[in-house]
């Protein structure tokens, strides 16, 4: 999902639904795509960090279970291997 609004806005709204003791998960395009001429339709306001989506939820609300950048392999245009990093977030909501 590439939201034209805030980012921020739509992850509240996201977080708003979940049930106490629920799961929140939000996985996105880690800005520190490496340049490898790999077609990715991405910009800078489409990229986040796992630190910047986990300081967004109040800590006496969520628990924060993974946040963090993983590494996936892709195959580039040029048929090279590439590793990609993408950002998730996982959050229990407490009760």
């Amino acid at each position: 999902m590439h939201p034209a609004t805030s980012r921020d806005s739509l992850f509240r709204g996201l977080a708003a639904v979940v049930a106490p003791g629920g799961t929140l998960l939000i996985a996105g395009h880690h800005p520190a795509h490496p340049r490898t001429g790999v077609a990715h339709a991405a910009v800078a306001h489409m990229r986040f960090t796992p630190e910047k989506v986990a300081a967004g939820p109040p800590s006496n609300e969520w628990e924060i279970v993974v946040a963090e950048a993983r590494p996936r392999t892709i195959t580039d245009p040029h048929g090279r291997e590439v590793i990609m990093r993408d950002t998730v977030l996982r959050a229990r909501r407490r009760s």
